[in-house]
């Protein structure tokens, strides 16, 4: 080796390993806010971004002490390059009256041949729909389930003699894109769920995460024109294979499963902080325009913490998403689709970061790319 390139070796191997970076695209984890300039550059971007993305914002959920954080961010921005206040009583602000709509994890049970399982853990109820499609109460006692295959397949050959009075558990959506105004999104696709509203099933229980049932709207049970209401849950799959007694895996359509007893109610409770929109005006100059508006808007807000004792690790989820969610939240992900050669492509991923850094738990959603 020549003497010359002796030092540089010496210095990359005294890095720690906590310092060396994990993936190609990964940036430093803080960054000191400078003075801005008038091009649009990274650093410019990262100065806004470092801040609001910070983990001290704690998600900036709409209605928490991160939201109102945020918020108070960028109506000192606002103040600091010269907008007028246009909310409301001279400020920043435009306060937006809203609510927390959920249940009570305390009171809320489901039990499958008398074994409970655990609210908001195993199991969480699938939150109301705004026409009514989708009931938030529930209560019923000792009623048979049955397997209704994937949730939205429209292939699935349910019956209403299958379902009706029933429990019916789907694997998780099948997904379609739609295109809405703001662009497009990922819905479940019009199915099988359709025919067990119809026919009357006393529930629709949906295989997914738990902790995210609150706030992970496309995994919503869609709205029904006709009045319909079906109660619903999002189940993990060890609880829904302890309700059907059997892995879901090849499982037949119609196989049914042990009886359940349940009962849970939705209710509004006051947020603990104000929700608020940021508005500031610049003014025109020209005198005959100036009572028109060009309005520009983006959203602040993001969803806060990981829900309920879940609290993952980044570069384990950092794998997953770069093997099965390149597309981010456009990529929906059925866990009992996950091929044996993705699961090895996530496992090498997650081996090589343990060899450069220890696992880091990371219970705040950032919302860095909104």
């Amino acid at each position: 080796m020549p003497r010359y390139l002796l030092p540089a070796f010496l210095f990359v191997a005294a890095l720690p390993l906590s310092a060396q970076t994990v993936w190609p695209d990964e940036g430093v984890r803080t960054w000191a806010p400078r003075p801005t300039e008038s091009a649009i550059t990274a650093n410019d971007l990262r100065t806004r971004l470092y801040q609001i993305a910070d983990d001290s914002m704690m998600g900036r959920q709409v209605g928490t002490r991160g939201g109102v954080m945020a918020t108070d961010y960028i109506a000192a921005e606002f103040k600091r390059i010269g907008l007028v206040p246009a909310g409301e009583n001279g400020s920043y602000f435009q306060d937006i009256h809203y609510a927390r709509h959920g249940y009570d994890q305390a009171v809320s049970t489901l039990a499958v041949s008398g074994t409970a399982l655990v609210a908001g853990t195993d199991w969480a109820p699938q939150p109301p729909s705004a026409v009514g499609a989708l009931s938030g109460d529930a209560a019923f006692k000792e009623v048979p389930t049955v397997f209704g295959g994937r949730f939205g397949d429209s292939t699935t050959a349910l019956t209403a003699a299958m379902v009706r009075g029933k429990v019916v558990i789907f694997t998780e959506p099948t997904m379609t894109e739609v295109r809405t105004n703001s662009g497009t999104r990922q819905v479940p696709a019009p199915g099988n769920y359709t025919v067990a509203q119809d026919a009357g099933a006393a529930g629709i229980f949906v295989i997914g995460i738990p902790a995210e049932a609150a706030f992970r709207a496309r995994n919503s049970i869609p709205t029904h024109t006709d009045g319909a209401t079906t109660v619903g849950a999002t189940v993990m799959l060890q609880a829904a294979e302890q309700i059907l007694g059997a892995p879901v895996s090849g499982m037949a359509i119609g196989t049914a499963g042990k009886a359940v007893t349940g009962r849970w109610s939705y209710a509004e409770t006051p947020l603990e902080y104000p929700t608020r929109n940021v508005i500031g005006l610049l003014p025109g100059s020209d005198p005959k325009l100036k009572g028109e508006y060009v309005v520009l808007g983006a959203h602040n807000d993001h969803v806060g913490m990981v829900r309920a004792n879940i609290r993952p690790e980044h570069d384990s989820l950092r794998a997953f998403n770069t093997v099965l969610r390149p597309q981010g939240a456009n990529d929906r992900v059925a866990l009992d689709a996950v091929t044996p050669a993705q699961w090895s492509e996530i496992n090498a991923l997650i081996t090589r970061a343990r060899s450069i850094r220890p696992a880091r738990i990371d219970s705040v959603n950032n919302g860095a790319d909104d």
